[in-house]
């Protein structure tokens, strides 16, 4: 084990050289953050999210605030996550390499079995019905963190795939990859 340097602050996060980053060397899960503001629905792919508490269930997720999608979360506290597949990777680029504001990212997704949603009965928000699991959450705190914030939230409707051979995609630093077993 050998110490690295703390990165310094890049003006663009599409300037950091993320194979060097030592964020780039941690697992972590990818998932599709859906909103609802009125009648448009949007979303991103995040990579940076974890559990917080069992009992409530809670989960963190960390949101950039120039995304479209964090606007729309700001205003309504209610968000889907959908645990991604491996053989989703191409949803989770479409909804982290396009905005919301410049096109429908649903209807763009559409076509493929994978990409497949319903919309809960509960809020009307749209997840992924081929993913490894999907929660309705709630928030319940925003912390500014640097360049992303927190948003802490209560999961208030679960639900998981009946495919326990699913696998789940991963991210290192900002990249989508697929683990094999």
């Amino acid at each position: 084990m050998q110490e690295v340097p703390v990165p310094e602050k890049q003006a663009l996060l599409s300037t950091v050289d993320w194979t060097q980053h030592p964020l780039s060397k941690v697992l972590n899960p990818v998932a599709v953050l859906t909103v609802k503001d009125g009648n448009h629905h949007s979303g991103c792919t995040v990579g940076w999210l974890c559990w917080t508490s069992a009992f409530p269930p809670m989960v963190c997720v960390s949101v950039a605030p120039e995304r479209n999608t964090y606007g729309m979360l700001q205003n309504t506290k209610v968000f889907g996550l959908s645990y991604l597949h491996n053989s989703q990777i191409k949803l989770a680029g479409q909804f982290g390499y396009f905005s919301g504001r410049d096109q429908d990212k649903f209807a763009k997704s559409c076509g493929e079995p994978q990409n497949e949603y319903f919309e809960s009965q509960h809020s009307g928000i749209r997840l992924f019905t081929n993913a490894v699991a999907a929660y309705e959450c709630k928030v319940v705190n925003v912390v500014k963190t640097g360049d992303h914030d927190l948003f802490v939230a209560e999961v208030v409707h679960c639900y998981v795939s009946t495919n326990d051979a699913k696998q789940s995609l991963h991210c290192v630093g900002p990249t989508p990859v697929v683990i094999s077993k």
